[in-house]
């Protein structure tokens, strides 16, 4: 439970954190598509495993 929680806590700080520079740089649709791209590779990790 503590690994799961360290990975998920990662993952609390270190998509804020990229989004601001993608908001900053390009603004802040892009960084609504950071957070859809985050969701689509998960999803498509998810089906891979899945199968195997």
């Amino acid at each position: 439970m503590g690994f799961y929680q360290a990975v998920y806590s990662v993952g609390m700080f270190t998509g804020p954190f990229l989004a601001r520079f993608v908001n900053d740089r390009f603004g802040r649709d892009y960084g609504f598509w950071l957070g859809g791209g985050f969701a689509a590779a998960a999803l498509l990790l998810t089906l891979i495993w899945k199968h195997s």
